[in-house]
């Protein structure tokens, strides 16, 4: 996302089809994912939050809720979270990182605060000159975060229970700009082992 004035759209896909202009915050958000309750839930790169009602029907309805300063992701860079159901507990989960290793992340919408779940390694391989950017993520329903580092365009499938080893999937394009979205309740992707 860009500074200067924020319009999220939201467009019913009822037979209406109104469409509502909502005002954001000004910022350089790079995080942003929706949960079940209809919240959206903005970072820049961990420093901040801010909730908004994206709940039609709703009090509130495109309002801020709540935001707040964060105490930091404990010295990781990241740049996607994301919302894991189900085992995931519904908290937004991303991939950090320190010097070459990436780090499993867990912030709590309870505690605003982030907790490192586990390392995963240095799962681009990359050198001691270069520092992977994890900069899209979206979940499945089964309990998997799949991660996209900037850099090299791996797509790594990440369980947040730690039940498996993560996976690395295809490759998609490198880029600097990307975003991961998915609905929270689409089922399981299908992968090769």
């Amino acid at each position: 996302m860009l500074a200067g004035t924020r319009h999220a759209t939201s467009t019913p896909w009822a037979t209406t089809r109104e469409k509502t202009t909502f005002t954001l915050t000004t910022g350089l958000f790079n995080s942003g994912d929706i949960d079940e309750a209809g919240q959206y839930w903005i970072s820049t790169g961990g420093l901040d939050y801010y909730q908004y009602n994206f709940n039609p029907g709703t009090a509130n309805y495109g309002g801020l809720v709540s935001s707040g300063k964060l105490s930091g992701t404990g010295g990781y860079t990241i740049g996607d979270w994301t919302v894991v159901p189900g085992v995931g507990g519904g908290d937004l989960w991303s991939v950090g990182v320190s010097g070459q290793n990436a780090y499993l992340l867990r912030w709590s919408r309870a505690t605003k605060a982030f907790t490192l779940v586990r390392n995963l390694g240095n799962l681009t391989g990359a050198s001691t000159s270069t520092t992977p950017f994890w900069g899209a993520s979206y979940a499945t329903t089964d309990g998997f975060l799949f991660a996209v580092e900037n850099g090299t365009g791996q797509i790594w499938r990440i369980a947040v229970d730690g039940s498996s080893s993560p996976l690395r999937l295809k490759d998609a394009p490198v880029s600097s700009r990307n975003d991961g979205a998915r609905c929270l309740d689409s089922g399981a992707i299908v992968v090769g082992s």
